[in-house]
């Protein structure tokens, strides 16, 4: 959030303009009952709207179901800025069966939303595996863009990877 208005908050999207996001597209919001936000608070939402004439506008609602399914403001965690192709990777868990995010989820407890636009919200257990998270996703986006045509070796380094983060976890405890 960059901005707060009185009946929109503004909201970084990573786009050339910044979006909008009505104090009541949340879900079962009212003018008493809403979310109160601040100044840098991150929000998991969905563009709504999008039209060249016109700032874009946001929703923490389904357009369909009308249920948050995970919208709404994220507390505490950290946010990360990937390229857009590596955030697509990672949505779609292109690399084989076991993507980087499902390697680290066999390993520790995390949760993680992201976002087309290249923006990863992070929050684990502890810090430690924040970071832990963090390094995961920046060292994996420098893996699989630095050796674009071979996939099964970038498959192989992610792991590898993933395999020395938890066993320097296994040391940090020990």
């Amino acid at each position: 959030v960059m901005e707060c208005h009185g009946e929109t908050y503004s909201v970084d999207v990573g786009g050339p303009q910044a979006a909008l996001l009505p104090i009541l597209g949340f879900e079962g919001a009212t003018r008493r009952n809403r979310p109160m936000l601040s100044l840098g608070d991150v929000v998991y939402a969905r563009v709504s709207l999008a039209d060249r004439d016109i700032d874009p506008e946001l929703s923490c609602t389904e357009k369909v179901s009308a249920k948050p399914k995970g919208l709404g403001p994220l507390k505490g965690g950290y946010v990360l800025k990937v390229q857009t192709g590596c955030s697509r990777e990672l949505l779609s868990g292109e690399h084989g069966d076991q993507g980087v995010l499902q390697l680290l989820g066999d390993h520790l407890d995390y949760e993680c939303c992201l976002g087309v636009n290249g923006y990863v919200w992070l929050k684990g257990s502890t810090a430690a595996e924040t970071l832990m998270v963090k390094n995961a996703i920046e060292n994996y986006q420098s893996i699989s863009f630095g050796a674009r045509g071979e996939q099964e070796e970038t498959r192989k380094r992610v792991r590898r990877m993933v395999g020395d983060l938890v066993r320097r976890r296994g040391g940090d405890e020990g």
